[in-house]
Parts: structure tokens; C-alpha cells; sequence
């Protein structure tokens, strides 16, 4: 049963990472049901790139810590899925800005699945700069933990000091 808990925490992360990205861009384009300024749209993108960021290190160094994984797999299994599950979100909240939500064919469906459609939908809905943005820094973190146990034990000095925030 050990032997199976990385799978499962990998495949629970690789679920979870495609909405944490690509969530914030469905919730806006729910909540404002607008196409976006400039501004908002870098807000936006910021927001996107942060949030995969945070939480692909919280994974990673959470899996070191308990010796499951390298903490370097984190970042890449997010990378993998916010291009695996870009095209879905995105066709989605497309679909809410516009007012209807419609995917017809199941065929249409399946292929939102193609990464190479994340990057075509992601040009025509504008998060494009916050995809590449978001690809560079995972795969700058996943080399980064590859000195991770540096890393391990820069995150762990400054938890003990409570990070900076009692004084």
C-alpha cells in the first residue's frame, strides 16, 4: 500500500493543479462576464502565475519533508497539467463571458484536451503571457529543486523563525 501513496499523491497534485491555475481565469470570467482590460489582464496573469507557483512549492517541499518524491516532480507534473487541462478551462470560460455555455460535440470535448489547443485558446483569451510565465517558473523550480535539499533547509530555517513576521 506504500508503494502506491506517490501515484496517488502525484495523479491527486496533477488533478489539482490544472484548476488552481486556470480556476482564477473561470472565476473571473464568471464573475465579470466581460472581455478583460489591460490592466485587469495583468492582474489576472500575475494572480495565474502565482498561484501554480505557491502551490507547486508547497507540494514540493511538502513531499520532501515526508521523503515521498522528489520535491523537483511537483513543479513539473503542475507544468504538465495546467497545458494538459488549459484547453478545457479555457473553452469554458469562454464560454461564460459569452453567455452561453455549449460544447456540443463530444468530439470538440476530447480535443480540448490537446495541449497544443492550450496555446491557441490561450492567444484569442489573453492569458497566453501568463501560460509562458507560468511554464518558465515551473520549470526554473523544477532545476531549483534539484538542489532542493538546500532549498529544504532555507524553508525550513526561516519556518523556525517564523518568517519574519513576529517581530
Amino acid at each position: 500500500m506504500r508503494a502506491a501513496r506517490p501515484l496517488v499523491e502525484g495523479l491527486i497534485w496533477f488533478a489539482l493543479a490544472g484548476p488552481v491555475f486556470w480556476g482564477i481565469d473561470v472565476f473571473h470570467a464568471a464573475v465579470f462576464r466581460t472581455e478583460t482590460s489591460s490592466g485587469a489582464l495583468l492582474i489576472l496573469s500575475a494572480l495565474m502565475a502565482a498561484a501554480i507557483w505557491l502551490a507547486a512549492v508547497y507540494v514540493g517541499v511538502r513531499w520532501r519533508q515526508s521523503g515521498l518524491m522528489p520535491a523537483g516532480v511537483a513543479p513539473f507534473v503542475g507544468l504538465i497539467s495546467i497545458w494538459v487541462f488549459g484547453g478545457l478551462y479555457l473553452a469554458f470560460a469562454q464560454n461564460l463571458r459569452s453567455g452561453t455555455f455549449s460544447l456540443r460535440d463530444v468530439n470538440m470535448t476530447l480535443v480540448l484536451w490537446a495541449p497544443a489547443l492550450t496555446f491557441m485558446i490561450a492567444t484569442y483569451d489573453g492569458t497566453l503571457g501568463s501560460l509562458l510565465v507560468a511554464s518558465v517558473c515551473l520549470i526554473l523550480l523544477t532545476f531549483k529543486f534539484k538542489d532542493g535539499e538546500a532549498l529544504a533547509k532555507q524553508v525550513r530555517r526561516q519556518m523556525a523563525k517564523g518568517w519574519g513576521l513576529s517581530r
